[in-house]
């Protein structure tokens, strides 16, 4: 054939191909090995989103429409072609649509040789993207099916097995060509009624959606289980019925498991409903019996009490002892609970350190307070356990009905708003909930934007109380003591705004103010001959813990020329035994400084005798709670600060008792062996002008 004759007859095949698939997803393409061009019609640009004057007929890279990893394939698979002179060939490959998706093409050739050994092949493209994606999600959905270890068999109209998956064969025996095309009654056994009410199910099915039953299957041993069973019913493309499909569980595990939870029954409520530890009722139903309670409460008039307890310090014991210890203690304090109240009363564990009691048919509060004055003198006594005594307290907030609230929830949190209110007390107490501790919060925000007020405009100052020798009524050291003069409430003591400090963060900044003034001033009574003795300072843990502490303090010490030996740091016990083995280094560090550290209030806490060797700590001070209740030296606190004396004296510490006011309680400690004293019976908190007028009398 001439190269004119050829020519025109490929254009008349292509005119007749673009009109045979216009309007359909396909199109053209040519290459001509000779001159190695690709030609692609209209439709074929159609096909990828273009106009045809948007791309060239002929195309200088056609491989960029092509996805890379089908390129490889697609050239392997017409040279191969071409390589055995096929007269024919197809394959299927994606293709990048004009907005960036891939499509999925159906590519047909036709290799027409020519003498010279050039190629020309014509193709047809015909976008399928819709019958593959169809495919694969049948493809997935049969592979899912099949991989399912739950039952799930079709069958068509007559009831036949048409399809079986691998959970079927695993649970039931059968492989599918045991079962394919055979009746389902197979699955069934032959006594009884399952059948009967599948075949009534399957009736039930034509016209409804899906039916769901419990049923029994047979297995091919013959053995029954049984099975959660929810059949739906097939439909062709055409939406026509086909058949129906069931999906089964195997329930004989959960059947048996459920005949066994029938007798478990009572004993799960009790988990339920109960704390584990205490065996107390838990806060599920506690809520539930003072809801009851409200109820009845409400019907005949009648007033009740909701306490709210909260254990002081309990965490320092499960730090330093273990939760095993801890959990003993708890044991130990419910039953010391139990003990005083009636058996109608009700007694919880909330959580954690946490108890509630409901007290029903009160009169007035009187009795109401008498109990909780026996709940507090509990911790009168140390608790023991495995040899250890704990001196715990506890704060306690009371609600009354209907007076304090009429609903469970608000009595249960206005009893926790008094019990935080007895914490803010100084803890070991009990408040009835009053209307204006509301306030009193909306108060602490308030406070806290004032602090940090105070803080600029200087309006903290700074006091100081003298230490003294009993023996010679020498001073030989203070305490400096941080006060708040507010513009508009006057002096606020600093158990009024230091613990909003500590819980903003405050409390770092507070600290260093004061160390900052007390140094200065200290300096300048140094310079001016007057001999202040050791100065201490109370430390807060927030502070202590700062990365650049030891490096803050020890430029003070060089700013102000002072020697860390007339310094001393006093940390409460609570802070050493809060994960002591952190503070440590911390504290190494501070000796190392020459500056004294100071356990204060000494007793309130549960400091470990192995702490005490192992920290350098220089001095034990008696907590003002001990020395005010001295009467005797047989009282239990004349007892308790004998013992801690005895205790110093074995560690090679140094004893100092605070909160000393009376001749009595003076004489009492220098019998014990206690002679360097602070409190008001010598002086009262001063300030720096006072205390320097008291130096300089000292002098003279």
């Amino acid at each position: 054939m001439h190269t004119k004759e050829y020519t025109k007859e490929i254009e008349t095949f292509q005119d007749k191909m673009e009109l045979a698939l216009l309007g359909y997803k396909a199109g053209l393409w040519e290459w001509d090995t000779k001159d190695n061009s690709v030609t692609v019609s209209s439709q074929w640009k159609k096909m990828l989103g273009y106009e045809n004057d948007e791309l060239p007929d002929t195309l200088p890279n056609w491989e960029e429409f092509v996805h890379p990893d089908d390129i490889e394939d697609i050239k392997y698979s017409l040279f191969n072609s071409i390589k055995n002179r096929k007269e024919k060939g197809q394959r299927v490959h994606r293709e990048r649509h004009k907005d960036g998706h891939w499509i999925w093409v159906l590519s047909r050739a036709l290799f027409i040789y020519r003498d010279d050994g050039s190629v020309h092949i014509i193709g047809l493209h015909t976008d399928i993207s819709d019958q593959k994606e169809l495919e694969l999600s049948y493809y997935q959905q049969a592979q899912i099916i099949d991989q399912v270890h739950d039952i799930i068999v079709s069958v068509d109209l007559d009831g036949h097995i048409t399809s079986w998956n691998r959970g079927a064969k695993k649970i039931l025996g059968y492989t599918k060509n045991e079962v394919l095309q055979k009746d389902v009654s197979i699955l069934y056994p032959k006594e009884g009624t399952t059948y009967k009410n599948i075949k009534k199910a399957l009736s039930i099915l034509k016209h409804n959606k899906e039916f769901h039953l419990e049923t029994v299957l047979r297995k091919k041993d013959d053995q029954t289980i049984f099975v959660d069973l929810s059949l739906s019913v097939l439909r062709d493309e055409h939406g026509i019925l086909c058949g129906f499909v069931g999906y089964a569980q195997d329930i004989t595990k959960r059947k048996d498991i459920e005949a066994q939870l029938k007798k478990q029954r009572i004993n799960l409520d009790y988990l339920a409903h109960h704390d584990i530890l205490t065996g107390l009722p838990n806060r599920l139903m506690f809520q539930e019996t003072l809801k009851k309670v409200l109820a009845k409460s409400k019907r005949f008039g009648k007033k009740f009490a909701v306490f709210f307890i909260d254990l002081d310090y309990f965490k320092d014991i499960n730090d330093s002892f273990g939760h095993e210890v801890g959990d003993k203690v708890l044991q130990k304090v419910t039953n010391l609970f139990l003990d005083r109240l009636r058996v109608e009363d009700t007694l919880a564990r909330l959580g954690g350190d946490e108890f509630a009691i409901l007290i029903e048919n009160i009169s007035d509060t009187r009795g109401v307070a008498v109990l909780a004055h026996k709940l507090l003198d509990i911790f009168c006594e140390p608790i023991e356990v495995e040899q250890h005594h704990f001196y715990l307290s506890c704060s306690i907030g009371i609600s009354i009905f209907p007076d304090d609230a009429t609903d469970e929830k608000t009595l249960l949190k206005h009893a926790d708003a008094a019990m935080y209110t007895s914490k803010e007390k100084g803890r070991g107490g009990y408040n009835f909930y009053e209307h204006h501790i509301t306030s009193n919060m909306m108060r602490r925000v308030v406070f806290e934007t004032q602090l940090k007020d105070a803080l600029k405009s200087q309006e903290l100052v700074v006091y100081f109380q003298t230490q003294t020798d009993t023996h010679t009524n020498d001073l030989i050291g203070l305490e400096a003591l941080v006060r708040w003069q507010h513009p508009t409430l006057g002096l606020i003591a600093p158990h009024e705004f230091l613990h909003i400090a500590e819980v903003t963060g405050m409390i770092v900044a507070i600290d260093r103010y004061v160390l900052n003034y007390a140094l200065s001033q200290y300096s300048l009574w140094q310079a001016q001959g007057l001999e202040p003795g050791v100065l201490a300072f109370n430390i807060a843990r927030q502070h202590l813990i700062q990365n650049d502490f030891l490096e803050y303090i020890e430029t003070l010490l060089k700013k102000y020329n002072i020697n860390g030996e007339c310094i001393e740091f006093e940390l409460t016990e609570a802070i050493i035994m809060e994960k002591p083995q952190d503070l440590e280094p911390i504290l190494q560090g501070i000796s190392t400084l020459g500056i004294q550290i100071t356990i204060d209030n000494f007793g309130t806490a549960y400091s470990s005798l192995l702490y005490l060797k192992k920290l350098p700590i220089s001095k034990l001070k008696i907590d003002r709670s001990f020395i005010q209740k001295i009467s005797s030296e047989d009282s239990d606190e004349g007892i308790v600060t004998k013992s801690t004396i005895e205790l110093a004296k074995n560690f090679n510490l140094h004893v100092l008792a605070e909160g000393v006011e009376t001749q009595e309680q003076k004489e009492i400690l220098n019998r014990y062996g206690c002679h360097v004293v602070q409190g008001y019976i010598y002086t009262k908190p001063m300030s720096s002008q006072e205390l320097k007028e008291l130096l300089l009398q000292k002098k003279s």
